[in-house]
């Protein structure tokens, strides 16, 4: 079974609305007004090894999911660029601006 991912973003102030977009089929989130991504998973369980990696390959990010649904990656560490976002062979893209 794959893993279905869900990703939306955290807003720093609840007057602002999100800066995230969906630019061919890439979600792009303004990491001023996001100060975290939070990622949703389905069928996946907990313990279960997921990673971010950026436009080259580099892996920026890995854990184990604590939580049966729920994975937050914080983008003040994220430089600007392409990152895609790993787990059980599912790969969901995403830009950092």
């Amino acid at each position: 079974m794959k893993a279905l991912i869900t990703i939306t973003a955290i807003i720093l102030a609840s007057i602002n609305c999100s800066k995230a977009s969906v630019n061919e089929s890439q979600l792009t989130y303004d990491k001023v007004y996001n100060t975290e991504i939070n990622i949703s998973v389905e069928h996946v369980n907990t313990g279960t090894s997921y990673k971010v990696t950026d436009s080259e390959g580099n892996i920026v990010q890995r854990g184990k999911l604590k939580s049966k649904d729920k994975i937050s990656i914080p983008t003040k560490d994220l430089k600007s660029g392409t990152y895609s976002f790993e787990i059980l062979g599912t790969k969901q893209k995403f830009i950092i601006k």
